[in-house]
């Protein structure tokens, strides 16, 4: 599985190397929502593209983005003050008498604060950090599809919901934000074939077990690589009453041997640039042709290391 990625966030860039034009109504629609309230992930770095004027100024844009911060930063104040009254009670019940219950509250509050304090200082910050393309489960990303002639950049979340299917679908099938390549034909037999995509990354992460069999993560990246371009499926949901839902999964496949040993079965497919409009077009070439350029991909020698 491939549990988190580096993202080419920056829309300009990824355009104009990739020579995609960018469907903006699709990204105002998406910040509108999350501005009115909606629970949307959407990265840090993706939000630098409307509010950094060599990018894509959109004052509208902008204005859900800020709107989304003030309550955003507003909420993370009150809990925050939440969490240092818990601390104060906590120590003070503790040194009226010394409890493992107070000990405890003390250990959990100071650790939520630390958090909460790291928070508001990455929101309140105005420099792009490097964490801020970093994207998880049900976090969105710009991807590259083919429609109406032309490659097109579209904002899509991370964790493929089928059309058909239920919302308790995303809760029911927590892994879909990977497709194995074993089971293209099978479970995602109504995508593959039609509703292609790419996305660009420069690196992934994994939770791997370390010789004690603790859980750790690690990045790998793909020496002499800065991109990789990684084949996706997609689809669009629609239910009645609702906004309709672009989501994907990205293409994993075994690994190569030094990620193996690394301690993680699984690897997401790095295809050739060449192949790209043959991957976004599934329509105009063979199923036997598919195979070949998910075969036929990029095979760097995947440097890693440990990060948390």
């Amino acid at each position: 599985m491939c549990y988190s990625a580096m993202v080419l966030q920056h829309l300009k860039s990824l355009g104009y190397r990739f020579k995609a034009r960018i469907q903006t109504d699709l990204f105002e629609e998406l910040y509108q929502r999350r501005s009115a309230g909606e629970k949307l992930k959407i990265p840090r770095a993706m939000d630098y593209n409307f509010t950094t004027p060599s990018e894509l100024p959109s004052v509208e844009v902008a204005n859900y983005i800020h709107s989304y911060l003030r309550r955003l930063g507003s909420e993370l104040e009150q809990e925050l003050f939440a969490q240092k009254t818990r601390l104060a009670e906590a120590e003070r019940k503790f040194k009226e008498k010394k409890t493992k219950t107070a000990e405890k509250e003390i250990g959990i509050a100071g650790r939520k604060i630390e958090a909460l304090k790291n928070r508001l200082e990455k929101l309140r910050s105005n420099s792009e950090q490097p964490d801020d393309s970093r994207i998880y489960a049900l976090q969105y990303a710009p991807v590259i599809v083919w429609e109406n002639g032309e490659r097109v950049i579209k904002p899509m979340r991370y964790l493929c919901r089928p059309a058909g299917f239920p919302e308790s679908f995303d809760r029911d099938y927590p892994g879909c934000y990977n497709a194995r390549r074993d089971s293209l034909k099978n479970f995602w037999k109504n995508q593959y074939g039609r509703n292609h995509a790419i996305l660009v990354i420069s690196s992934f992460f994994e939770n791997v077990k370390d010789s004690q069999g603790q859980n750790r993560v690690v990045q790998f990246k793909p020496k002499g690589f800065d991109q990789m371009i990684i084949p996706c499926v997609w689809d669009r949901w629609s239910e009645k009453g609702q906004p309709d839902l672009y989501s994907f999964a990205l293409i994993t496949d075994d690994p190569p041997k030094e990620v193996r040993d690394a301690g993680h079965d699984r690897c997401p497919i790095f295809i050739k640039e060449s192949n790209i409009d043959s991957w976004l077009r599934p329509e105009t070439v063979s199923e036997a042709t598919l195979e070949k350029i998910l075969a036929d991909r990029e095979k760097p020698f995947y440097e890693h290391a440990m990060v948390a």
